[in-house]
């Protein structure tokens, strides 16, 4: 599949570059959702310019934190690489097993299975991982992720690249090893609406519950991170995702239900009435 990146992907992708120039630079691309983080600067940086510079053993590693987005990236990978002339592996969990491909120059990985399996790795197949592009980077404040990226950059020189829409934290922990100062800003939301690339949205995110410490029981379900990022046949109705549906369910009988996260394309379904009078919401349109 051949793509032509728009110009504000071509100067992201120069400046990543530029940074990349001072060895001690990781990078970090902020850019909205839908902005072509994994399909056009990943798979450019990885295509016509990463692979170009890999010597034996070395290898490009682009880390995710699920399954779900192991699948999309590998998919996309496939797609969008018409520079190598090898494969694309991944690794992860027993569900993308029939993936792996141990010989491919770019991996796709779990951090968590990644990180478990790096002395095998490092001792059957040699690698060196020249590359590290991190998905979803504001992840990397949890202590196995900065511990993995710092195991990389100390033993193989690895260089960093980070990509995010939302890169701040509200904890205190740095997002190691990326800094401020090594930001690219790429496409925003509101620029990206112009440019039909985002739907006009509004997001509506009251507080979930009353009692934060409180641990769910059964499954382990992100409540927080999950939207419902409803279809509707035009009318006002929000339709629950079964997934929220089930995980509510989970939730000890002591937790008090204030609301839940939604994001609404203003553009094909109208806003109810009894959520525009909700107090949190953020409107991008």
């Amino acid at each position: 599949m051949k793509f032509t990146l728009r110009e504000d992907q071509v100067k992201v992708i120069h400046e990543v570059l530029t940074f990349l120039q001072d060895p001690k630079a990781h990078p970090l691309v902020q850019l909205c959702v839908g902005g072509g983080k994994t399909s056009a600067i990943a798979s450019t940086l990885i295509d016509e310019h990463f692979v170009k510079t890999l010597q034996d053993n070395e290898v490009i590693v682009f880390l995710v934190h699920t399954e779900v987005l192991a699948r999309q990236a590998y998919e996309t990978f496939k797609q969008t690489l018409h520079n190598l002339n090898y494969e694309v592996g991944i690794i992860g969990g027993a569900k993308l097993k029939k993936f792996q491909n141990f010989k491919a120059k770019v991996q796709v990985a779990m951090k968590d299975t990644f990180k478990n399996n790096l002395p095998r790795f490092k001792n059957e197949y040699k690698w060196v991982v020249k590359y590290a592009i991190v998905d979803e980077m504001h992840n990397c404040g949890a202590k196995q992720y900065r511990n993995l990226l710092e195991t990389l950059i100390t033993t193989d020189n690895t260089r960093c690249i980070g990509l995010s829409a939302t890169p701040e934290r509200r904890d205190t922990q740095a997002t190691y090893p990326f800094r401020p100062e090594w930001t690219v800003m790429g496409l925003q939301n509101k620029d990206a609406i112009a440019l039909k690339v985002q739907a006009p949205y509004r997001l509506y995110a009251p507080q979930l519950y009353d009692n934060k410490d409180a641990k769910m029981k059964g499954e382990d379900y992100d409540l927080e991170a999950m939207s419902a990022t409803e279809q509707s046949k035009g009318d006002s109705s929000v339709l629950f995702n079964p997934n929220i549906k089930k995980a509510l369910s989970l939730l000890p009988p002591n937790i008090k239900i204030k609301g839940l996260v939604f994001c609404i394309n203003t553009e094909h379904i109208p806003v109810p009435k009894e959520m525009s009078e909700l107090p949190d919401y953020t409107s991008i349109d």
